[in-house]
């Protein structure tokens, strides 16, 4: 779950430290980030920077290089992805604006496969795959779809710009 507690982040964050200011917005300002489950929660975020070991950064970079093969785990499952811009925008506002205590899902509210996530990539970047599952990958009991209720969310912060999908992906494919 996440609480926000009273402070401020100064200045403007730039899309390229976004990922620094919402660790650093979480851990000096009393924001308390947790998987998403029962409460509320952090949803899954991505962008330009993102470190190697996450699933985006993965595909990717395996279409930047122009890899011929990509091997994952489940493909039929749904998630919630953000831009981790608007993560950071997020938790500026609820630092901003929301009560200490309160708790928030953060995240686009939008759900995505990660078919649909393979063939934008594959799209934008011109480059097709050969996709494998490999069963090492797949989890036990994995949750088929996962989305951020964010009524609690824009009840305190107010409507708030989320980039689509595809905007992020291109965004990572450029850097």
């Amino acid at each position: 779950s996440e609480t926000a507690a009273t402070g401020g982040v100064a200045g403007n964050a730039s899309a390229s430290n976004s990922f620094t200011i919402s660790t650093t917005g979480s851990q000096s300002h009393g924001i308390v980030a947790q998987s998403a489950g029962a409460g509320g929660g952090l949803f899954n975020y991505t962008g330009a920077g993102q470190s190697p070991q996450f699933l985006f950064f993965i595909i990717v970079d395996h279409a930047k290089r122009r890899a011929p093969v990509i091997e994952l785990g489940n493909l039929d499952v749904d998630r919630d992805f953000s831009d981790v811009r608007d993560v950071a925008e997020a938790y500026v506002r609820l630092l901003d604006k929301a009560p200490a205590g309160q708790v928030f899902n953060v995240g686009s509210g939008r759900t995505h496969s990660l078919r649909e996530v393979l063939a934008q990539v594959q799209a934008i970047s011109g480059h097709t795959m050969d996709v494998r599952v490999n069963p090492a990958f797949v989890r036990a009991n994995e949750v088929r779809t996962l989305r951020a209720d964010t009524t609690a969310l824009e009840a305190a912060i107010g409507e708030w710009r989320s980039h689509p999908l595809d905007e992020t992906l291109r965004w990572m494919l450029q850097s």
